[in-house]
């Protein structure tokens, strides 16, 4: 899954949560023995820390900064900031940072741009825009925040597989189907991989809660998906699988096209380590097929392999040799 600036919304935040969203930045980033000051007066701040930088010539520098937090949806104006400056002259940090969640306005600027020539200490500011720029690399700031509920469940059905094999549930997969129709997540290469498989794997669950809730769920479009981020020219050539098992082969009876599959999960060979996986192969009867291969590892890993022609014969010949490793 990945994240854009168009899924963080400061809108969704009280002021108590955009403090706590800043406070998290803030600890991603490098501060440190940080202190929020929640409740009662906050003497000009909202929160407190301190950064060390290393300078090679006198050692550790210790900088003390205090953070204020505006989350607002209009310009921020000088009557909004002048205590604050009021408290950081009285207290005297190092540095005094305003983050906020909109804008700083043109007069609001002039004004602070002044105060940094006048003061003993030093004014930053960062705006939402940057703010959001600042958040994008932290996935786990982002998914606590802003994240809607479906994306939290694709995130917790992947990790539930990396590190107990769990095969999602159909209400599950149900539930993240809906949501990419309706658009309300974006998926990575990885995320489209994982779903594909795990619908293979849950394909015969799916068709009957289908039937049962009268609804279609379908991953057959994300084939082009697959085919266009294609990373092998074969997913067992250069693997070492050293164990198969619950082999299979047969129709997905909800697919349209590409309906003839064979899927197994297996053990591979990385290293001085064993890793599962789960293999499937998906063709049709105009010889074009897919084959995938990913890894249950703390970062879930995949190999993808398109056939333009000639998939039946390749599929055929990749089964027998998963044959061959099961009956041993």
């Amino acid at each position: 899954m990945y994240f854009s600036e168009q899924d963080i919304d400061f809108n969704l935040l009280d002021g108590k949560q955009f403090e706590e969203l800043c406070y998290d930045l803030l600890s991603k980033m490098g501060y440190h023995s940080i202190t929020w000051k929640q409740g009662g007066s906050d003497n000009g701040r909202d929160i407190e820390c301190y950064y060390t930088m290393n300078n090679p010539m006198l050692g550790c520098l210790v900088d003390k900064w205090f953070v204020e937090c505006k989350n607002h949806t209009s310009a921020i104006n000088v009557d909004d900031l002048n205590s604050k400056l009021a408290w950081a002259s009285a207290e005297k940090p190092n540095h005094l940072l305003i983050i906020v969640s909109s804008y700083i306005s043109k007069s609001t600027y002039e004004w602070l741009a002044k105060m940094n020539t006048s003061i003993v200490y030093r004014i930053h500011v960062i705006e939402g825009k940057r703010l959001k720029e600042l958040l994008l690399p932290y996935d786990d700031i982002v998914s606590k925040y802003f994240l809607d509920m479906t994306a939290k469940v694709l995130i917790n059905i992947k990790q539930d597989w990396i590190y107990s094999g769990i095969i999602p549930s159909t209400s599950s997969l149900s539930t993240i189907y809906d949501a990419i129709n309706e658009k309300r997540i974006h998926l990575d290469t990885s995320d489209y991989v994982c779903l594909w498989t795990f619908y293979l794997f849950a394909e015969i669950e799916i068709v009957r809660f289908s039937a049962l809730h009268k609804k279609t769920i379908i991953f057959e479009d994300y084939f082009n998906i697959l085919k266009n981020n294609t990373n092998s020219n074969s997913v067992l050539e250069g693997q070492e699988i050293v164990e198969v098992n619950q082999l299979g082969m047969g129709m997905i009876t909800s697919y349209k096209m590409y309906n003839n599959c064979y899927k197994s999960e297996v053990v591979i060979k990385n290293g001085l380590e064993k890793v599962n996986g789960l293999y499937s192969f998906v063709y049709n009867e105009n010889g074009e097929g897919i084959e995938v291969l990913i890894k249950r590892e703390p970062v879930i890993s995949y190999i993808i392999a398109y056939y333009e022609k000639d998939s039946i014969n390749i599929a055929n010949d990749h089964f027998n040799i998963l044959v061959k490793i099961y009956d041993n």
